[in-house]
């Protein structure tokens, strides 16, 4: 070994000394590459200053030709403009014209209205513009007028019809007094008629009102007797052990619903917990058409998970009553009978429940269950010295 160790120190020293030459031929190239450089930088600024100089004449020679560019443009417009100003000379002059012809007629016509005024039935311009600012509607005059037109024909036709039918009659007092007398009859008799209606109407009016009445003590009766079944029930409820027994059902059905979600899911959507009518466990069986059978029929490893899903859904009731934010589950044995995919689903059941600041040991005889416990006390036998305690930190 010690001559090994030389070996490799005098591999390290060789090597130690080829990097120092190394370093040395490096740093004359650097010397070398440093005076290329400063002649470089020289004639990099030389030639910079040409190509600046060159640049600016370029720049110049394109602002002047930009510059002529524009004058020639402005030109143009100055052109057009002064074509446009001539056109516009020309119709305006046209305009002039046609204003002074208007002027001409506009007099002409003032004085023909004037003389239709003098010649009119009205006074002067002002009673003619009411007129002509009325709102008149002609098409709805017409129609009113055609229709007058029409209830007039019609009434100078009833007319010439009754002076037909009257035309050589004569007018009898006797049989006009019997016909009055009859009228007089039929009219009291009448009254006496709507008498009566009236008096059914009343009556009808007083039954619809007893119905009413009716109705509403017929809701208010079969509420009474709602109200006679529920204090009856609770006062079966309060003889002996009824009130217990009802609040124990109660709760029992809340505890069995909490359980199935664990349960639900350790069984893989598979089976569920169901109270009976005599507060006794029946599962539901998914893969059975959802049918029920008694709880006695499940498998060990699936009674152990049911009784998981229930000690873990007291717990949490335990906890609401005493309104703790952390308690402690144990669980001793029960993981013999489980194979490795309903222990995995277990396990990961109980690392969920961390989440809930809760705390479950787990006492077992199963050796595979330490590598998902993180912390562990593992107790050994020993016939002469006793039991022995290993913590899992040490």
């Amino acid at each position: 070994e010690e001559e090994a160790l030389e070996k490799k120190e005098k591999q390290y020293k060789e090597g130690i000394t080829k990097i120092k030459n190394a370093l040395a031929k490096d740093e004359g190239t650097k010397e070398a590459l440093s005076s290329q450089l400063s002649v470089l930088k020289i004639a990099d600024f030389v030639e910079h200053s040409q190509m600046d100089l060159r640049q600016k004449a370029d720049l110049i020679q394109r602002n002047i030709l930009e510059t002529e560019k524009q004058f020639n443009t402005l030109q143009a417009e100055i052109e057009s403009l002064k074509q446009q100003k001539n056109s516009l000379a020309g119709q305006l002059s046209e305009v002039k014209k046609q204003q002074e012809s208007l002027d001409k007629e506009l007099a002409k016509l003032t004085k023909e209205i004037e003389a239709a005024i003098k010649t009119s039935d009205y006074s002067n311009e002002v009673a003619i513009l009411e007129i002509l600012n009325a709102n008149l509607n002609l098409e709805t005059a017409k129609v009113n007028l055609e229709k007058f037109n029409e209830e007039y024909q019609k009434g100078k036709l009833n007319h010439e019809s009754l002076q037909a039918r009257i035309k050589g009659q004569k007018f009898d007092e006797q049989l006009f007094l019997e016909q009055k007398e009859q009228y007089l009859q039929s009219e009291i008799l009448l009254n006496e008629q709507s008498e009566m209606v009236g008096k059914q109407k009343q009556v009808s009016a007083d039954l619809e009102k007893k119905l009413k009445e009716k109705k509403v003590l017929t809701k208010d009766l079969n509420a009474l007797k709602k109200r006679g079944e529920n204090i009856a029930i609770l006062k079966s409820l309060f003889r002996q052990e009824g009130f217990v027994s009802y609040i124990s059902s109660v709760y029992l059905q809340n505890l069995c619903e909490a359980a199935n979600h664990r349960f639900y899911q350790l069984t893989k959507q598979q089976l569920r917990l169901e109270l009976n009518a005599d507060n006794g466990f029946d599962v539901r069986d998914y893969l059975n058409n959802g049918k029920l059978r008694n709880v006695k029929t499940l498998s060990g490893g699936q009674t152990f998970q049911a009784s998981l899903s229930l000690a873990l859904a007291l717990a949490e009731s335990v906890q609401k009553q005493n309104q703790t934010d952390q308690n402690f589950f144990f669980l001793d044995e029960g993981f013999g009978t489980q194979d490795e995919d309903s222990l995995q689903a277990i396990f990961e059941a109980l690392k969920g429940l961390r989440k809930e600041n809760r705390i479950v040991g787990v006492i077992s005889h199963v050796k595979g269950l330490q590598q998902e416990i993180d912390v562990s006390l593992l107790i050994e036998k020993d016939e002469e010295t006793g039991s022995i305690v290993r913590p899992s930190w040490q």
